[in-house]
């Protein structure tokens, strides 16, 4: 016997009922990628609507909103190849204080985040990357403590795909708090000198 999530129950309800009164955050994920696989038009426009009420009630200084907004978002332009959440969330927590506390907690262990949760960080931070070299330094400072000349895959995705010119222009401190630690990095490889040399 297939037991029935909670989520499966909501989608039920709102094709029953033709509303969306029992559509909750923990149900949404769930609702509304079934609206979308079942092309069930109607509900997506509210999934889409119940969405927007969201991002415009999250406090944009609390990193649990925002982590539910991006994540939410995250998965809807992975799994669901749409993008308008995406850019609703990014517009938003980009648009308040909350953007580089958000930044520096979401990588706070960035060796577990994916290749697409790093990329769209980068998208988050937009001009203002010096944010993700920031944290991105932090990071490397203790890893490199520990492990010495061993770059991460992560480690290198983002200081492949940061734009450290811009850093450098606009600020100059933290681009070159992240060269003094490369620098000091011994038995570096040949490979990785290139964000030297750059």
């Amino acid at each position: 016997r297939v037991a029935i999530t909670a989520g499966v129950r909501c989608f039920v309800d709102c094709l029953y009922t033709g509303e969306i009164e029992m559509l909750d955050k923990p149900f949404f994920r769930e609702v509304n990628k079934m609206a979308s696989v079942f092309d069930v038009a109607w509900l997506v426009a509210r999934c889409v609507g119940y969405f927007k009420e969201m991002v415009e009630a999250m406090n944009m200084e609390c990193y649990e909103d925002m982590f539910f907004l991006f994540e939410e978002a995250r998965y809807v332009f992975t799994v669901l190849k749409k993008r308008g959440f995406l850019d609703l969330a990014v517009s938003k927590i980009g648009s308040g204080k909350g953007k580089p506390v958000f930044i520096n907690r979401y990588m706070e262990d960035v060796d577990n985040l994916t290749v697409n949760q790093l990329d769209l960080v980068i998208k988050l931070a937009g001009d203002e990357v010096n944010i993700v070299v920031h944290s991105l330094t932090d990071q490397l400072t203790k890893h490199l403590s520990v492990h010495g000349a061993m770059f991460t895959v992560n480690h290198k995705h983002l200081l492949d795909n940061s734009d450290l010119e811009l850093c450098r222009n606009i600020d100059r401190v933290t681009y070159e708090r992240l060269f003094d630690v490369l620098q000091g990095v011994e038995g570096i490889s040949g490979k990785d000198c290139k964000w030297l040399l750059n």
